[in-house]
């Protein structure tokens, strides 16, 4: 009888470990068993400006870049060679265009001085082009000539300009330090152009005007005086000192 007793106790000792090793196989099976979901894909959209295109461009255009072989895609956008849209070019109907000068002929940069002749024909000093240039009343380019240097009829910041009645074109050719006299055409005629400080000589003249008999005016401007020539540049007077 106590044989039977303890080996029933040894057995129920047995059974009881037994239920611990499968419950705790049971648990470890669960959790090996379960699933971890995957993590979300998720999308970073970099755009990518140019210079000539800042504007973002379509996904659709661009090339899609995966980087590193993880769950996250980079998506580079970067422009095509599409450029941004025109701005409109033509003119809105509540405005009415009149007139423009400039252009290749007629184009004008830093003008200085205008005159006009007994025939409403416009004369203008191109000062930084170093050229003289001829309009009709209304602006129509007509003629052009000089160009920058030191030859005869080439200029030099043509500064003051001047028309007598005969038509003759009289210019204060400043960076050269002369007076040079031209046709209505443009041909040249004339030059005076000693440099100095003494009579009939000039320095960095500006300004210049032609009386009816025909005689020239000019602004010596480094000089402060005024001097009066001859239409062949010979001189006649002066006035004003420093």
């Amino acid at each position: 009888m106590r044989t039977l007793r303890a080996l029933s106790r040894r057995l129920s000792g047995y059974l009881a470990l037994v239920c611990v090793l499968a419950v705790a196989l049971v648990g470890c099976g669960s959790q090996a068993l379960t699933k971890t979901p995957a993590p979300t894909a998720t999308t970073v959209v970099i755009p990518v400006p140019t210079a000539t295109s800042p504007a973002e461009v379509p996904i659709s255009q661009a090339p899609t870049k995966t980087i590193a072989p993880t769950a996250t895609t980079v998506v580079v956008l970067t422009p095509t060679a599409t450029s941004p849209a025109a701005a409109p070019t033509s003119v809105p109907s509540s405005y009415k265009f009149l007139r423009k000068w400039g252009g290749d002929d007629g184009y004008l940069r830093d003008p200085r001085g205008v005159a006009v002749d007994s025939a409403g024909n416009v004369f203008v000093a191109d000062s930084s082009n170093s050229r003289i240039q001829k309009f009709s009343s209304a602006g129509d380019f007509l003629a052009k000539w000089g160009k920058l240097g030191y030859g005869d009829g080439q200029l030099s910041g043509p500064f003051g300009i001047a028309v007598d009645s005969a038509g003759n074109v009289y210019v204060a050719d400043s960076g050269n330090r002369r007076i040079q006299k031209f046709s209505s055409a443009g041909d040249f005629l004339a030059k005076w152009e000693t440099q100095g400080s003494d009579e009939g000589q000039l320095s960095s003249p500006f300004g210049i005007a032609v009386d009816s008999a025909g005689n020239v005016y000019v602004a010596d401007s480094h000089h402060d005086r005024i001097q009066k020539f001859s239409p062949a540049g010979v001189f006649l007077a002066k006035w004003g000192h420093r």
